[in-house]
């Protein structure tokens, strides 16, 4: 038995959308809700599947992760200092006046 899909796509749409009438409030209202719940339940299954995902254990273990073995001392101390002299530069600027004139006085 084959299914031919041209022709019950076109029986769909001929229930769906009748020829002679283009205004049918109660088959309009219908499809609108059908297609509502569709999208919710669709939706709903979607995260209860992932819900249900997170909550088994195995998901949360480390799998492959590159873990930090040593830190190079030099270089955590040139990133210290270079925030250093970024803090004393902003405490100086913000002490002191610029030597640049204001042209609005």
């Amino acid at each position: 038995m084959q299914i031919n899909l041209a022709k019950s796509f076109k029986k769909i749409l001929y229930l769906v959308r009748k020829k002679d009438d283009s205004f049918h409030p109660n088959r309009d209202w219908k499809i609108v809700i059908f297609t509502f719940l569709f999208i919710n339940l669709a939706v709903i299954a979607y995260v209860l599947l992932f819900y249900f995902r997170l909550g088994d254990y195995d998901t949360w273990q480390k799998t492959g992760a590159a873990e930090i073995k040593s830190l190079d001392k030099e270089s955590v101390y040139y990133v210290l200092d270079n925030y250093q002299a970024k803090e004393e530069r902003f405490r100086f600027l913000s002490e002191n006046k610029p030597a640049i004139s204001d042209p609005s006085n």
